[in-house]
């Protein structure tokens, strides 16, 4: 979900958090494992709940609004190593007209 994304008020969409080209994915050290965790701020938006998907490298995540808006959604991914956990993280602007 890196950069903005829109939604309008009463929608709900799928979102990707792509890791597939952090380094170390890439490099094969670990991959996304376990449950991940999304968030947003302020509050106001409905997120479903995230899974994980595309080979392990991606975090897939339902988002609905209700409130207009600009959020900062943040997804933290746990791995394989116990000791690296990855995060990425997106602007989502909600509009009402």
């Amino acid at each position: 979900m890196a950069g903005q994304k829109e939604l309008l008020v009463g929608e709900s969409l799928l979102f990707d958090f792509d890791f597939s080209r952090r380094k170390e994915i890439v490099g094969g050290t670990v991959e996304l494992s376990g449950t991940p965790v999304v968030t947003a701020t302020p509050s106001g938006l409905t997120i479903g709940t995230p899974v994980v998907g595309g080979d392990n490298k991606i975090v897939q995540v339902r988002i609905g609004s209700a409130t207009p808006g600009t959020y900062c959604v943040k997804c933290l991914a746990p791995t394989d190593d116990e000791n690296v956990t990855l995060g990425e993280v997106g602007e989502l602007v909600v509009k009402d007209c």
